[in-house]
């Protein structure tokens, strides 16, 4: 074969590199090794060496068809950019989190979905773990909660309307399973693939069938079994009706997942978060945007982060949401401190302070808060309710009313930014303790900055 190319190389005058290619050899058991190393592989008169991997079309193929490699490096490179999107977003106040997002999935993510319909299910949960990582670092740094512990990456993605990169890979390999179905008969790759099919569907059970045996799986993971034992059903659905089948598939199968394990959660703030969260189909009155119409909720950007008027207010909601304002109870638990110790030091109820007590009870706040009820007595009777039910009204939770929730949103936000404020003298006195960087969140001036320097 080598010949026939070399000499069809030379009758059309161009000539083959041989420091550029290379021969591999899969399957091969021993004595088909030696005598693979023992001839002399040529192309257009120069050596062709025998190697265990070969970067081909961007990606480490092995003998031993290992894709840890070439994820590995997809990972390193992905946050190499990663960290330098975060930077540039984050510069001289800062893109919406929204336009940030826009960004990384466009620029940073294909890095690491780049062949994932042949790689993804084939690789350890070590390097999943570690690609997933890079997504929520980058939404935590854009969100401003780097420096913040122990969030649910669950909730980070679902804030940020990310979708689970393990997810993604599914619905690439999915949708390259359909693109094989409806490809031409003449080429080499539909009798490859039927080949592969027919072994891995009658061969013996513990032949290793690769990407087929992993794709049957995935198929029958997902409840779409059908399309792996009548491939030929593919071709009688359109690209747009797979993509739907597929999507709502792997997208359910996601929401159970999350569901179980944010509900199964010992954490509260997991527990309170599944009421705020708005977790069902967007609808028209709902959406930003028109592409959000019919999305799941967790895969939604929240709106309320869109906000550039009020920063802070937005950044103190983001934090009561997602259970990381630095109040005693949380500030103890870091510290690793006595719980005796969490007891509000704003009023003489000696209860913890916790988001709940701060937003809901403390006395210190009781003027701001009584102004902020009267606001929302015309839209919002908070009077019937418990605790969490107000809790998670005030900080997200649907009314029905579109406008009624914008409305919430922007009285929230100014209350949560003139109690945090008022508290200001104890975070501060936090800070110098622990060495702590908390007030920053609260202060509102230049004078407040030079005071803290002072």
């Amino acid at each position: 074969m080598n010949d026939i190319v070399s000499e069809f190389a030379f009758k059309n005058r161009y000539k083959l590199n041989g420091d550029k290619s290379a021969l591999m050899a899969f399957n091969a058991d021993a004595s088909t090794l030696t005598q693979v190393h023992a001839e002399p592989w040529m192309l257009s008169g120069q050596r062709v060496e025998v190697k265990q991997s070969y970067k081909y079309l961007g990606t480490e193929t092995l003998t031993s068809l290992d894709w840890t490699q070439h994820v590995t490096r997809a990972i390193s490179k992905a946050k190499s950019i990663s960290e330098d999107l975060s930077w540039i977003c984050r510069r001289e106040g800062g893109l919406r989190p929204r336009s940030a997002t826009t960004l990384w999935k466009a620029i940073a993510r294909p890095v690491i979905e780049y062949a994932a319909e042949l790689w993804s299910g084939e690789i350890p949960t070590t390097l999943v773990d570690q690609a997933e990582a890079v997504q929520v670092s980058f939404a935590c740094s854009i969100l401003g909660l780097s420096r913040c512990q122990s969030i649910s990456h669950d909730i980070i993605r679902s804030e940020m309307g990310m979708e689970k990169l393990s997810s993604r890979w599914e619905k690439l390999r999915l949708g390259f399973w359909r693109r094989i179905q409806v490809a031409h008969p003449d080429r080499t790759l539909t009798s490859v693939s039927a080949f592969r099919w027919d072994q891995c569907e009658h061969g013996p059970d513990n032949t290793n069938n690769g990407w087929m045996k992993h794709t049957k799986r995935l198929l029958e993971q997902r409840g779409l079994l059908i399309y792996w034992r009548f491939p030929s059903l593919c071709k009688d659905i359109s690209k747009k009706d797979w993509k739907n089948i597929t999507y709502e598939s792997i997208e359910t199968v996601e929401d159970n997942r999350r569901h179980a394990n944010i509900f199964h959660s010992t954490s509260t703030t997991s527990q309170n978060y599944l009421r705020i969260k708005s977790w069902g189909p967007r609808s028209p009155d709902f959406a930003r945007f028109r592409g959000e119409v019919g999305r799941r909720g967790c895969l939604v950007h929240e709106p309320y982060l869109d906000d550039r008027s009020e920063k802070v207010g937005t950044l103190l909601k983001l934090m009561c949401r997602t259970g990381c304002l630095p109040v005693l109870k949380r500030v103890i638990r870091e510290e690793g401190l006595h719980k005796d110790s969490a007891a509000c030091k704003l009023c003489d109820e000696g209860v913890v302070e916790s988001i709940s007590h701060f937003v809901l009870h403390c006395k210190a706040h009781l003027d701001h808060r009584l102004k902020f009820f009267r606001s929302l007595e015309d839209f919002l009777n908070l009077d019937l309710l418990d605790d969490d039910s107000k809790l998670a009204l005030l900080l997200g939770a649907s009314t029905g009313d579109a406008s009624a929730d914008q409305r919430i949103d922007f009285l929230v936000k100014r209350y949560l930014k003139k109690a945090w404020r008022k508290r200001k003298w104890l975070t501060r006195a936090i800070n110098q303790l622990f060495d702590r960087h908390d007030t920053v969140w609260a202060l509102k001036c230049q004078e407040d900055y030079q005071a803290l320097e002072i």
